[in-house]
């Protein structure tokens, strides 16, 4: 099986390459805007092959690769307008250009798997440009050009997760006992653990095409704490000193609770039980120096 995956830099692409490249059966192709980031690993595994957005065609290299499963992760959580054209050419234009190259492929039905969001569009400009595309994704499914599955992905962590990254970087000032200021805390959230995002994202590569021709399904949890409690939890856990200040800062306007209706997931066929964020969370606490 041929599988491309793009955002291979990132913490997701990254960890789901490593998965992935531990199968031989398996060609990947990486596309990358800057090498230098990539694992080095992933530089002289046999069955991986790279391609520079930047240096090589894309278009040409895909046509050669003959991918059975394009997975994209890329992603840009800019926020705010001044970086408007960034976010939507990750979010958006970027991957477009990748389901026009699969629907003009050799093989009938490229799979498409896009990594999309559980929040509303009207929160910010990264939702907005993440639910756009899976539009666009979906009218080419129905159109029958590919067979696009979006993902509606919930918040995901874990360990060696980017610094910046909520969970690890409350966890680390909580370590460090220093103040942390925050909102109320009231809005829900389904946090999954990255390696359950991994099995997620493999048995979508692998099932079988026609029961999974689906344009929009959920992945999370399904249960969905408080922020509030995930702090608190954290606070105990690490008999942190820490002051912890909810209400300092104010809540986005329409602030949203979600949480993953992973009854979709379970029709489809995926059994497997999902990590307790609890549990996640201890794991992380646990790798954070």
């Amino acid at each position: 099986m041929n599988i491309v995956i793009t955002g291979a830099t990132g913490y997701l692409g990254v960890r789901f390459a490593e998965r992935l490249c531990q199968n031989h059966t398996y060609k990947i192709l990486l596309t990358v805007r800057d090498e230098s980031r990539l694992p080095e690993i992933f530089k002289s595994t046999k069955n991986i092959s790279i391609c520079n957005i930047n240096a090589d065609s894309l278009q040409n290299q895909m046509i050669k690769f003959d991918a059975d499963v394009i997975l994209s992760t890329t992603c840009c959580y800019e926020l705010d307008t001044e970086y408007l054209y960034r976010t939507v050419d990750a979010n958006y234009v970027f991957p477009a250009k990748l389901l026009e190259i699969a629907a003009m492929a050799k093989k009938k039905n490229v799979r498409f798997i896009s990594l999309g969001t559980g929040l509303p569009s009207s929160l910010n400009l990264y939702s907005l440009t993440k639910r756009h595309f899976a539009e666009l994704g979906n009218f080419f499914r129905e159109i029958g050009k590919v067979e696009f599955i979006n993902l509606a992905l919930e918040s995901f962590y874990g360990v060696n997760e980017p610094n910046n990254r909520f969970i690890t970087k409350s966890i680390t000032r909580l370590k460090a006992n220093q103040e942390l200021l925050l909102t109320e805390g009231t809005q829900k959230r389904d946090f999954i653990y990255i390696d359950d995002v991994i099995d997620v994202l493999l048995f979508f590569v692998e099932s079988d095409t026609m029961s999974v021709n689906m344009g929009h399904i959920p992945v999370g949890t399904g249960v969905a704490p408080s922020i509030k409690e995930i702090i608190l939890f954290l606070h105990e856990e690490l008999r942190s000193g820490s002051s912890l200040r909810f209400g300092h800062v104010k809540m986005r306007e329409n602030e949203p609770s979600t949480c993953a209706d992973i009854s979709v997931l379970r029709k489809l066929g995926y059994s497997k039980p999902f990590m307790h964020w609890r549990d996640g969370m201890r794991k992380v606490i646990g790798s954070v120096v």
